[in-house]
């Protein structure tokens, strides 16, 4: 897919409409291909993002296997998509006066885990935060954006590994059902095609993380006030983690691909 770079819109459905994207796309949330447009920075800003859709069931027996929801057939094929899009824009935000600052935050097919922590966030005393520092909201947001990938990076793993304990098997000789099963090629090629998405969208991820992170410490070097600046640098000690989080992702897919490799060289 192409990436997408977005100009100001009147209505800011617009921004999550116009871009192409892949058959079955399911709109819940997404990393694959991964944009952040700064429009007027520092005042509004916007990122797209699409990850690759697992689906992962057990049949009866216990067996792990990807299946698309859209089809019968147990190959690990699933050709769906999540998606989502983010849009800040904040007015004043280094006023003197919180009251007179003013934060709005949008999301489109948010995870139902980013509602619940953006929705508690709301109940606790240091909502104020976000007032001080709005990109303490992009906090919570690449929070999910790891957990969202690392679950999916492990809903591919357990079926890779069902994978290879039947190939090892068969390799083995030991007379029990992998060897008797006929390996399935056509699987073990769809789940590279998963493998090669996921690395692409947590590639994406570190790349969307780290360009909030310029825009943030470019922020910060206007603001003077030290209070806020306290904040500031809290807020982006935490974006750094996240970015380092989803860095360590890469190394999970590199890995798996190696495996992969070693199923094929077997």
């Amino acid at each position: 897919m192409a990436s997408f770079i977005y100009d100001a819109r009147p209505n800011v459905r617009d921004y999550f409409k116009r871009p192409a994207v892949p058959t079955g796309t399911t709109g819940t949330h997404g990393l694959d291909k991964c944009i952040i447009k700064l429009l007027e920075w520092p005042q509004v800003c916007w990122a797209h993002t699409l990850l690759k859709n697992i689906e992962l069931h057990f049949d009866a027996a216990g067996v792990p296997f990807i299946q698309d929801p859209r089809s019968e057939r147990r190959n690990h094929g699933d050709w769906t998509w999540l998606r989502s899009g983010y849009f800040l824009q904040w007015r004043n935000p280094y006023s003197s006066r919180l009251q007179d600052c003013n934060v709005t935050f949008i999301i489109f097919s948010a995870t139902p885990e980013l509602t619940a922590h953006l929705q508690n966030l709301a109940t606790r005393p240091d909502w104020r935060q976000a007032l001080m520092d709005p990109f303490t909201l992009f906090v919570i947001t690449a929070e999910n954006i790891f957990l969202e990938a690392s679950s999916t990076i492990n809903k591919v793993l357990t079926v890779l590994g069902y994978i290879e304990g039947l190939a090892l098997g068969a390799a083995g000789g030991d007379g029990g059902e992998a060897e008797n099963e006929q390996f399935d090629f056509v699987g073990l090629h769809n789940i590279s095609n998963h493998i090669i998405n996921l690395k692409e969208g947590c590639n994406a991820a570190t790349a969307f993380i780290r360009q909030i992170c310029g825009g943030h410490e470019s922020i910060m070097s206007s603001v003077s006030d030290p209070e806020r600046l306290a904040v500031m640098g809290a807020v982006h000690t935490l974006l750094l983690h996240k970015q380092t989080l989803v860095e360590g992702l890469v190394l999970r897919v590199d890995g798996m691909e190696s495996r992969v490799q070693s199923l094929i060289n077997l």
